[in-house]
């Protein structure tokens, strides 16, 4: 199934917690984002007993298809938070809410938010709640 966005409307990705790994691991559906220009996503991480939560965004040139490209961080808003080239590292292992934004996606059509841990600890960490609201080009994106 993909999530189709509509212009400034806050969208759910998953509708149920989603389980952290040491692996990444796809967090809800591929989205699709083509009209889009940029997205604010919006996590919620309940980090339980897990170490290092991580949080990256792949793209798709084809929906349902199986190669991802990991796409790179070029912008952050959030407290505690290392990055790395191409995924957000949570380095303060505490619940947190952060806001994540992806810009310049006019070549992208199809992402997918994945998530992992350094650790994930004997009661694993989750994604609780991951929403997205996306601006498009129409709507003055940029």
């Amino acid at each position: 199934m993909t999530i189709r966005l509509q212009d400034n409307v806050p969208t759910d990705v998953i509708t149920a917690p989603q389980t952290v790994t040491t692996g990444w691991v796809d967090c809800g559906e591929e989205i699709d984002v083509r009209d889009f220009e940029q997205l604010a996503v919006f996590c919620n991480v309940d980090i339980n007993a897990a170490a290092n939560f991580r949080i990256r965004f792949v793209g798709l040139h084809t929906s349902g298809d199986a190669d991802e490209y990991a796409l790179p961080i070029l912008d952050v808003q959030a407290g505690v938070v290392n990055v790395d080239q191409e995924y957000f590292e949570l380095t303060d292992d505490a619940d947190q809410k952060v806001i994540l934004y992806l810009s310049s996606l006019d070549l992208i059509p199809y992402i997918k938010v994945q998530i992992s841990a350094g650790t994930a600890g004997a009661t694993a960490g989750q994604m609780d709640e991951l929403k997205v609201i996306g601006q498009s080009k129409r709507s003055g994106g940029k």
